[in-house]
């Protein structure tokens, strides 16, 4: 039973996870296309 709520907390962390590492590797383009940020 206890698997049951744990199961969505963990696919939350996942998604979380992978979102993170797209931000993290798309990130310098986005510095890259506003040199306003300097």
């Amino acid at each position: 039973s206890k698997a049951e709520w744990r199961r969505p907390i963990t696919r939350m962390a996942e998604v979380i996870t992978a979102i993170v590492l797209v931000i993290g590797a798309v990130h310098p383009f986005i510095d890259l296309g506003r040199p306003d940020r300097g």
